[in-house]
């Protein structure tokens, strides 16, 4: 049978750090201060770089994605008639866009959203009511279903706070499905601004500050049925 025999082994000198000598220990402290000092500074060194690394592939990206393929440059794109009026804008095929309130191409509906925003909006749960659309600021006069809302050019029509902050919740997402679409869908000119957004974040970071949620209960938004191009 093998036998394993102990290896010699050498004893390494060790430090002794019992030692109470003032100077050995202020050495030992000022060391270890420097190493402390060192590994901090790597570190916060790697924290910079990343974020510049970051930085820099996301100002990549976004110079290299081309937004305004999906936004409204060209006045002479896809519209939907010039007289304001449904039977025009059904024979170019425009279809009625309950998240835009307006008559919009078939090119630059996106189908998607417009019903999941239209689900909602219908929810009985929906302050002063499902689908919380008025002729009139006191909410006595309501509209009665889509098909109405959509013949209501020229009308002011009146909404909750509520539906309002819901319309742009649902825009991000309108956005994004733009966004990845490869072209395929397009904002439309009512609501494919820069300034239609910002309108947007602010009237939900305004909502925040409220100390309560009963101001979503009031009818404090109006809009108007239009005609838009994409």
């Amino acid at each position: 049978m093998a036998k394993y025999d102990t290896l010699p082994t050498e004893e390494t000198t060790e430090t002794d750090f019992t030692t109470t000598d003032p100077d050995t220990l202020r050495e030992s402290k000022d060391s270890y201060r420097h190493q402390d000092s060192v590994l901090r500074s790597w570190r916060t060194t790697i924290i910079v770089v990343s974020i510049v690394v970051f930085g820099l592939f996301a100002t990549a990206f976004v110079r290299s994605y081309d937004f305004n393929s999906h936004v409204v440059t060209n006045t002479n794109s896809l519209h939907c008639g010039t007289s304001n009026t449904t039977a025009e804008a059904k024979a170019l095929g425009c279809e009625f866009d309950l998240m835009s309130y307006s008559w919009t191409p078939k090119q630059c509906f996106d189908e998607e959203t417009a019903s999941e925003f239209r689900e909602w909006v219908w929810e009985s749960e929906r302050q002063e009511g499902a689908f919380p659309f008025f002729y009139d600021q006191e909410g006595k006069n309501r509209v009665e279903d889509e098909h109405a809302l959509s013949q209501s050019f020229g009308e002011v029509i009146h909404t909750t706070q509520e539906e309002h902050l819901g319309h742009c919740t649902f825009m991000i997402r309108r956005i994004h499905r733009v966004a990845e679409s490869n072209g395929r869908l397009r904002l439309n000119s009512r609501f494919g601004t820069l300034a239609h957004t910002k309108h947007c974040s602010m009237e939900v970071l305004k909502s925040l500050k409220r100390p309560d949620l009963s101001y979503l209960r009031g009818i404090h938004s109006r809009f108007g049925v239009s005609f838009e191009r994409c």
